[in-house]
């Protein structure tokens, strides 16, 4: 115990990862009859044991392929480097290392060869990112005007509180994880697990529409996502022939039902087939998941639990782990699969974690960086992640670019680098000397534009980069800390970054990376006021807009000007309805008493200031 103390904080990374214990041990070398399961906690080397197994079993069956498969492109890349660290070369070739989203694209090659420049996220018409081409569609851009047959729900969402938009794109894989493309009637009727917002089988209906949609606009201009590349390699499933000895997967919570039908069909059901290697308190996506339903039935004795943290300082797993019971939801608990493993502490320490706190955006990410190079420098042999919270990969990738950090996105290796920079999501799988987590605000995460109920996947973001974290963990914000640490600040030596980088630091703001709309260089995204209704509801500041304005919205700012005995009843823009219904009495009876003030009140502020 005490040289795994001592490899935990001082050996270079791969050789730590590669270290293993005689609890670990055991589940490399298991034989089991069938489909296997080894839970475990943040921390306990999962991705330690899944890459010894793999090592394990291409010795075990000779000239026989393994593989290894993991959602996440930068942890299928770090695999790759363990294997090639860890096994003779005669072994190496055993074994084939995938992100399923490559997976897929290999056989689709193989089943639709002059259909292989469809199955990228990145289309190749026009380089556009996937959440562009999906913002596209949803807005109804470009006179594509689909998506429009979601608006009846956008309108009930953004009423009610919440971000529509990503909502409904969650929604989408929800469903693409739940059923087969050629079964999605089940849909209307069946329950929604993991999902809190109610959907009556209309809005229901106008969902699979809306899915059609988006699917043919993927096609169309030759782009796909995670789950449309699952469907579509599922229209060839009676295809797909056993192709490997043994499959092994990590991060298994993040595979839905459908993506693990497919991977049964790439081994044969014998002994060792399948190995699942996760953590449900991890789980960060919108997928149904039931393996019994995909095939995958693991029995009691196959099911096994690694309960040793061997990464975290004590200080670091205490505010992690607390944080996480003092937040855990009725949603998390109620799941079938889901287990919240007490983990038990490694017995060396660090450094309290900080919780600093600056006075601007440009501030934060400047300390951030600052703090991050200083550490570096200090140690050379150290490796540290800046993890951003309420950002995407995508709107991350210009901005290291701008700071020159490398981002953790499937290209960069951690051997080319000391400081690296990612979203939440995609630390899962590393390990990092010092995290430096951004952005952890009260209005930031959990996400203020979800259903309050389904804040636990903000949670387990959270608390997968906390646990990244093997010495130094450091919480970033401005004003109010997520409401998350609430019950642990005790636990925090807080102060401002200011005062802890010290007056003889040299701190130099650095802008925040920007939003997808700025990316996308729309111009009315400053100016909302030039907006017809319909835009402005598409825009984040709609949220929260009641029921009854969103009506009036919809039906009298149309970009159509019309006038009724010299009155104004229908407007091209908010602007001139802010105008007219102002100078003009009976112009204010389109909207109605109640609407016209709902009218004022939200709109006449933004008017003054422009």
């Amino acid at each position: 115990r005490r040289l795994i103390e001592h490899f935990a904080c001082n050996a270079d990374f791969k050789d730590w990862m590669l270290f293993m214990h005689p609890d670990q041990q055991q589940f490399v070398d298991a034989d089991y009859s069938g489909p296997a399961k080894l839970s475990g906690v943040s921390g306990s080397g999962k991705t330690c044991v899944v890459v010894r197994r793999a090592i394990a079993l291409a010795e075990k069956y000779p000239g026989e392929k393994i593989l290894v498969l993991t959602l996440n492109r930068s942890l299928a890349a770090l695999i790759q480097t363990l294997v090639e660290k860890a096994a003779m070369e005669s072994i190496r070739e055993q074994i084939e290392v995938l992100p399923f989203f490559r997976l897929c694209q290999i056989l689709l090659e193989k089943f639709e060869p002059d259909n292989c420049r469809l199955y990228d996220d990145v289309t190749w018409k026009s380089e556009e990112h996937i959440d562009e081409i999906w913002r596209e569609y949803y807005c109804c851009e470009l006179n594509n005007t689909d998506a429009r047959v979601l608006q009846r729900l956008h309108d009930s969402l953004i009423s009610r509180g919440i971000c529509a938009e990503n909502y409904i794109r969650e929604e989408f894989d929800w469903i693409r994880s739940a059923v087969l493309p050629s079964e999605r009637d089940v849909y209307l009727r069946m329950e929604r697990s993991g999902r809190t917002y109610p959907l009556d089988e209309n809005f229901r209906r106008e969902l699979l529409e809306g899915l059609s949609c988006w699917e043919r606009k993927m096609r169309f201009v030759g782009v796909t996502d995670y789950l449309g590349i699952a469907n579509a390699l599922f229209r060839h499933v009676d295809q797909i022939a056993p192709m490997y000895r043994c499959v092994l997967i990590d991060e298994s919570q993040d595979f839905g039902t459908l993506e693990i039908r497919l991977i049964r069909r790439l081994v044969a059901e014998r002994e060792n087939d399948v190995f699942l290697c996760g953590d449900a308190a991890q789980q960060v996506s919108f997928k149904h998941q039931n393996l019994t339903d995909a095939g995958m039935t693991v029995h009691g004795a196959r099911s096994h639990r690694l309960e040793l943290n061997y990464r975290n300082s004590r200080q670091i797993l205490e505010v992690a782990h607390n944080m996480l019971v003092d937040n855990l939801s009725e949603q998390m608990l109620i799941s079938r699969d889901f287990e919240v493993l007490d983990p038990k502490y490694a017995n060396f320490g660090g450094p309290v974690p900080l919780l600093l706190d600056a006075a601007s955006p440009e501030q934060e990410f400047g300390a951030a960086v600052t703090f991050a190079r200083l550490e570096a420098e200090a140690n050379p042999a150290a490796k540290i992640c800046i993890a951003v919270c309420d950002y995407s990969e995508h709107e991350l990738e210009a901005f290291s670019s701008r700071v020159q950090l490398p981002i953790l996105n499937g290209e960069a290796k951690l051997d080319e680098g000391q400081v690296f920079l990612s979203d939440l999501e995609n630390t899962k799988g590393f390990e990092f000397q010092c995290v430096i987590i951004v952005n952890c605000e009260a209005s930031a995460i959990p996400n203020p534009y979800a259903p309050q109920d389904e804040a636990y996947r903000d949670l387990s973001r959270l608390y997968v980069a906390m646990t990244r974290a093997r010495q130094q963990l450091v919480i970033s914000c401005r004003g109010t800390p997520s409401p998350f640490l609430e019950k642990q600040m005790f636990r925090f030596l807080r102060c401002t970054w200011s005062s802890y980088l010290g007056q003889g630091t040299e701190l130099h703001e650095i802008d925040p990376p920007q939003r997808l709309e700025e990316l996308r260089e729309n111009p009315s995204a400053g100016d909302f006021l030039n907006l017809t209704g319909e835009r402005y509801l598409y825009d984040i500041r709609a949220i929260g807009c009641p029921s009854t304005l969103i009506d009036k919205l919809r039906n009298l700012i149309t970009g159509s000007s019309r006038s009724v005995s010299g009155n104004p009843t229908e407007w091209r823009t908010i602007s001139q309805a802010l105008k007219d219904t102002n100078a003009n009495v009976r112009s204010r009876q389109a909207f109605g008493p109640e609407g016209y003030r709902l009218f004022r009140e939200r709109f006449i502020q933004a008017q003054r200031e422009s």
